[in-house]
């Protein structure tokens, strides 16, 4: 299941952020969700993949980079990006990038997000 399959998911993303992409510094508006753990990683570490906890709503250069790809820029934005996350991709092993991405995004969004209870 996508989490286009989930509208719920989804409704629930936008309204966590206001309809813009959470991806730190960026202010574009959202145009789809997106897995905090890239493709082929599984989802959470307790198994569960489809929960607001793993997704977050993005713009589509960050959607990509949350799967690793370059987007718009190339190398150049896809390493500023990560940086903006406190990622340094020159001192990450490439193995390690894409759980030290999902690592430093749930960070950023338990800082930016409220819950209710």
């Amino acid at each position: 299941m996508t989490p286009a399959d989930r509208p719920e998911l989804r409704a629930q993303a936008w309204e966590l952020s206001g309809g813009r992409c959470e991806w730190p510094r960026c202010v574009l508006p959202a145009e789809e969700l997106a897995h905090l753990n890239s493709v082929g990683m599984g989802g959470n570490p307790d198994g569960s993949r489809e929960t607001i906890e793993d997704v977050m709503a993005a713009c589509y250069n960050h959607a990509r980079m949350t799967d690793g790809l370059y987007s718009l820029g190339g190398r150049q934005a896809y390493k500023r990006d990560h940086a903006h996350l406190g990622v340094d991709l020159d001192a990450t092993p490439r193995h390690m990038v894409a759980a030290v991405r999902a690592l430093a995004l749930r960070n950023h969004l338990a800082g930016t997000r409220s819950y209710a209870a």
